[in-house]
């Protein structure tokens, strides 16, 4: 007959292997991610940047299932001004493109998982590079006379990132293919008139756009 003593040694064991049957860590509480680490920009161009970003330190309990990403044009990430990526699945890189030539932009990317979405990763800023001005379009001869020309034209459809600050007229005489700079004050209107032209002489006209990147 067994002892009262062994009964309850033996009940108790029982008690506390039920109890470890009935915990696991899948019944921990499940949470959100940590945030994304060390986000870095790579291959920074005029109109595009690559993102990258490690993975969360953990996920939570929870396999991840998506990031979000922020690219804003200012530090706060103000809804006007942040353009945000999301169902980019679980990978760790990006590049975003359609962006301006010179210009400050800040990045920073969340982390996913079924419970719901981390914190952001600490925020990181590019400056895209700089690029010549587009050529003017357009070019259009309005009025001719004896001896002048007035040409109207569009501005570049981009100016690199950097205003146009003149636009260099230049004209060839006879296809001679020596194209002469016509001389005149600096100006940012879309028309000019070239006078001085000789009589009954066949010209051609090209306009460039100038930046202070350069000439385009």
């Amino acid at each position: 007959m067994r002892s009262p003593r062994i009964s309850g040694a033996v009940a108790g064991i029982a008690a506390l292997v039920a109890a470890m049957l009935m915990w696991s860590p899948a019944q921990a509480a499940l949470t959100a991610p940590s945030a994304p680490q060390n986000p870095l920009a790579f291959d920074i161009g005029t109109t595009s940047v690559r993102f990258t970003w490690a993975a969360p330190l953990t996920n939570g309990g929870s396999p991840l299932t998506d990031y979000r990403l922020q690219l804003s044009t200012t530090q706060g990430f103000t809804v006007d001004t942040t353009q945000v990526v999301e169902n980019i699945g679980v990978v760790n890189t990006y590049t975003f493109s359609g962006l301006s030539g010179n210009t400050t932009y800040y990045f920073r990317v969340a982390a996913r998982n079924a419970v719901g979405t981390s914190t952001n990763s600490s925020a990181i800023n590019i400056l895209t590079s700089t690029a010549l001005p587009d050529a003017p379009s357009n070019l259009q001869l309005v009025d001719i006379g004896v001896d002048y020309a007035v040409l109207t034209w569009d501005a570049p459809a981009s100016n690199g990132g950097r205003p146009v600050v003149d636009y260099y007229i230049e004209y060839e005489l006879n296809d001679s293919s020596n194209w002469v700079d016509y001389e005149r004050e600096s100006s940012i209107q879309n028309t000019v008139r070239i006078e001085g032209l000789r009589v009954a002489q066949f010209y051609r006209f090209r306009v460039s756009a100038l930046t202070s990147f350069g000439l385009g």
